[in-house]
């Protein structure tokens, strides 16, 4: 039942393994639960020795070294974590955790604002994209961003540029770690334990109505359909505000969530929205102001709890605004990113 928008976040995704494909396209879908060809890490330790390096040119006429695009499977419990590495060993150390939603893919505009300068990593979680799975219980979304970190050779705090479930998974994961992160970027965020208001009318209790119908009939292509308004356009935009590759993308990462298999019961973790004062690391918190309504006041919120936290709203955009390469989200992640190198 979805009690608020928040809620629909975590549905899992579907399991296909990784191959090699430029970013943002549509990877092909073999059968769920294939055994993936590319290095496996076991336990999310040590590094990719077989990892291309090299240089590139500066604007300067230096060379810095490189980290191609490097595409791995990070092996934690009974999952294969599907990610990669892209962008120059100096500068920020950028973790990239999706909503849920999205997968990896949906940060391509973001990696390739940041990756002539710092590196970039992100994953798919359990249950979406190219991770591939068995049911197992207790499981945990921080323990599996802390082996990525450690398979992908991240040994100084790093950058979260999170949003919607990832940002919540970022923000347990700064609060159990604190000295293994250098800075948040939070987007549209969820926030364990936070208090929600119970929103009863207006567009995004209206669309939340019909998608917890679809929901609960199994109507997943309807359900799809919905979610992209609510989350790519905005539950008060019109249907399709967001058109093109973008929405195509949304459309086929979210399609193999609804459809995926449930990765099984996570760990208990205990509520953060109690610890959100705890939190040293500088955070820019922004959110769209066609985002759905609970989402906003929570964020608002948060952002005054945090101490070193900055509240930028964004314009014309709802909870996934790096997908759409909105210009004003990424300068913004930019910016900051920049500051911390």
């Amino acid at each position: 039942m979805l009690l608020n928008s928040v809620a629909s976040f975590g549905r899992p995704g579907r399991v296909v393994p990784c191959q090699e494909h430029a970013l943002g396209s549509k990877p092909p879908t073999p059968p769920a639960r294939a055994r993936p060809a590319l290095p496996v890490l076991a336990n999310g330790r040590g590094r990719a020795e077989s990892a291309p390096s090299g240089t590139m040119q500066c604007r300067d006429g230096g060379a810095a070294e490189v980290h191609y695009a490097l595409s791995m499977f990070v092996k934690c419990g009974r999952a294969q974590l599907a990610c990669e590495s892209t962008g120059v060993a100096d500068g920020a150390d950028v973790l990239l955790m999706h909503a849920g939603v999205n997968d990896r893919r949906s940060w391509r505009h973001v990696i390739e604002r940041l990756r002539a300068r710092h590196r970039c990593v992100a994953f798919d979680m359990r249950g979406f994209g190219e991770t591939t799975y068995e049911t197992e219980a207790g499981w945990s979304p921080v323990t599996d961003a802390t082996a990525v970190l450690d398979a992908a050779g991240v040994e100084r705090p790093v950058v979260i540029v999170a949003c919607s479930m990832g940002a919540q998974n970022a923000i347990d994961l700064t609060v159990a770690d604190p000295d293994r992160v250098a800075g948040l970027v939070l987007i549209g965020a969820a926030v364990r334990g936070a208090p929600y208001p119970d929103i009863k009318q207006g567009p995004t209790a209206e669309l939340n109505a019909r998608i917890e119908a679809d929901d609960a009939a199994g109507d997943s292509d309807e359900l799809g359909r919905l979610d992209a308004w609510m989350w790519l356009d905005g539950p008060g935009a019109a249907e399709g505000r967001v058109g093109g590759p973008a929405r195509e993308l949304f459309l086929d990462m979210n399609g193999r969530a609804l459809r995926a298999p449930d990765p099984g019961e996570q760990a208990e973790i205990s509520p953060a929205w109690p610890r959100l004062g705890e939190i040293t690391a500088p955070t820019l918190v922004m959110v769209g102001r066609l985002d759905a309504e609970d989402i906003q006041v929570i964020d608002e919120q948060a952002a005054a709890i945090i101490p070193d936290a900055r509240l930028r709203w964004l314009d014309g955009v709802a909870h996934v605004p790096h997908l759409e390469g909105d210009p004003t989200t990424l300068d913004e992640i930019a910016a900051f990113v920049d500051a911390l190198a």
